[in-house]
């Protein structure tokens, strides 16, 4: 006897057209010399890409690639208790939950508009370079360079960058000095 031949499923089979015509668009449209003959949205492609960016651990390339962007928004550290909900017109950079409360990094704007009690007036500069979270030393030495100078800095590393949280009045000072990233 011979093996049973499998029916196929409507769907199955469009489904199948689909891909292959998606696949037949894609390989045109990234094989294609002139930007008029897309007929397609490259974006996602490009945010799987950006999305899948190896993340550096070499020192060396760290301080040479840090690149800092200053952001020019004035943000503050506040605190909420533990458990409370936090209003909705808050939109904080940073929440981290902590046994005496929740801690917010937020616009200063904000943070006076909910009433809430800040401290630590300060700019974030964020270092562009991708690093990675097991990366060893990259945070400890732009934080020696800055407390050399007599700046005082928050990190806090996110899963692309690391983010610098400086005082308002020192913030180009930083940025003058990480320009001439610590090597």
């Amino acid at each position: 006897m011979g093996k049973a031949k499998r029916a196929h499923h409507p769907r199955c089979e469009r489904w199948a057209r689909r891909k292959r015509a998606f696949a037949h668009r894609t390989q045109r449209a990234l094989t294609s010399c002139r930007r008029s003959e897309i007929d397609i949205d490259l974006r996602p492609f490009l945010l799987v890409r950006a999305t899948m960016m190896t993340p550096e651990r070499d020192l060396t390339r760290l301080l040479a690639d840090i690149k800092p962007v200053l952001d020019p928004e004035i943000f503050v550290f506040s605190t909420v208790p533990s458990g409370a909900a936090l209003p909705a017109s808050l939109n904080p950079v940073q929440i981290f939950r902590e046994r005496e409360g929740t801690t917010l990094i937020l616009p200063l704007a904000e943070a006076e508009a909910a009433a809430l009690i800040h401290q630590f007036p300060c700019r974030m500069i964020t270092l562009e370079v991708h690093s990675a979270l097991d990366a060893i030393g990259f945070l400890a030495a732009v934080a020696t360079l800055l407390a050399k100078a007599g700046i005082s800095v928050n990190a806090v590393s996110a899963y692309y960058h690391d983010h610098l949280f400086v005082p308002c009045d020192k913030a180009e000072q930083a940025m003058r000095l990480l320009a001439f990233s610590p090597q």
